[in-house]
């Protein structure tokens, strides 16, 4: 996923592109998510969320 992110802007330079990390451990391990991750997460779905809310207007959440 990491090089569409990366290539996307080139193809469609005014589409925002928020990351949705992945978790880290594969998914048969009992592993906690870091911190980061969980962060990155947060702020990509709050994002979203404010995107949805009437007159709202979708703004590009600071990178960590």
């Amino acid at each position: 996923m990491l090089v569409l992110e990366e290539e996307l802007p080139a193809w469609a330079p005014g589409l925002q592109v928020l990351p949705f990390p992945d978790p880290g451990p594969l998914f048969y391990e009992r592993a906690p998510w870091g911190p980061r991750t969980l962060r990155q997460r947060v702020v990509t779905l709050a994002a979203l969320t404010e995107a949805e809310q009437p007159g709202a207007t979708p703004g590009a959440p600071t990178p960590a």
